[in-house]
């Protein structure tokens, strides 16, 4: 379904340009996602509700088929400028319902990565991506947290953030509770008193706890933790980035829970290799 807009008071171009503030994605239930490569990973999953914005010369260059019956926008090159989240646009994007994202209720059993306060857009697409990579069942986030389809968070999810599921701004009861519920332990990653992230045990199911920038895990919640752990640095540099620490913890975890050793040889081979 095809349609052309040049209006900057159409409805759906006001729309789409409102999904630039937090409160109109959530009151609309949308996300705009931008770029080629996004695009087309939208078109090839399953499930998705969204349409597409394009200009002309965008689509054409995009090499992407649209179906049919999918909601296509075209709009004059100068207004795709104002949608534009990036200075070299591709001139091509998605808008998404999140409704259509993979749910709380899908989530399968394994880590869940929790951002605790953390600010910074590209540091929680990152680690969504992390997550993904290193199979989390899902990522969570504490009130306090940016919003996870903020359009550079999305951009630095590489397009996991349409791969794994997501729960937003979670009240820390609710994350208390859903750890009992489970009976998932939850591990802080902290600077404080804590052991070495090389002590973790093998645990497959577990809540990941990963704090604000600057401030770390609020003090409230990373009271409630049933382990904590650090990555030991030189004592010349005062701390990793948050999404640095996260690449650490959770893929040593998947290390750990698949039964690999340090060496990086997993047991099963270093049997097979004794006899």
């Amino acid at each position: 379904m095809k349609k052309e807009i040049s209006s900057l008071q159409n409805p759906h171009w006001k729309r789409v340009c409102a999904l630039s503030q937090r409160k109109y994605r959530e009151q609309h239930g949308s996300f705009l996602v931008e770029g080629v490569r996004a695009v087309e990973v939208i078109l090839q999953s399953a499930g998705l509700q969204y349409e597409i914005w394009a200009t002309e010369a965008g689509l054409q260059a995009s090499g992407l088929t649209i179906a049919e019956k999918v909601p296509l926008f075209i709009v004059p090159s100068k207004m795709f400028k104002a949608l534009a989240q990036t200075e070299a646009s591709q001139e091509i994007a998605a808008v998404v319902k999140t409704a259509s994202l993979p749910k709380e209720t899908d989530i399968q059993p394994g880590p869940i990565a929790v951002l605790c306060g953390v600010q910074d857009p590209g540091n929680a697409g990152t680690i969504v991506r992390l997550a993904a990579a290193a199979e989390c069942a899902a990522v969570w986030t504490t009130k306090g947290t940016v919003d996870l389809f903020n359009d550079k968070a999305v951009r630095s999810s590489m397009g996991t953030i349409l791969q794994i599921p997501v729960v937003q701004q979670i009240i820390p009861k609710d994350l208390y509770d859903a750890a009992r519920k489970r009976q998932m332990p939850l591990w802080a990653t902290t600077l404080g008193e804590s052991v070495s992230y090389e002590m973790m045990p093998s645990q497959r199911n577990v809540f990941w706890l990963f704090g604000n920038e600057g401030k770390g895990i609020p003090e409230e919640i990373l009271q409630q933790a049933d382990a904590r752990f650090h990555i030991p640095i030189s004592p010349t540099v005062e701390s990793l980035n948050v999404a640095m620490a996260a690449a650490i913890i959770l893929f040593h975890h998947r290390l750990v829970r698949e039964g690999t050793g340090y060496d990086g040889t997993s047991r099963e081979l270093a049997k097979s290799m004794e006899k």
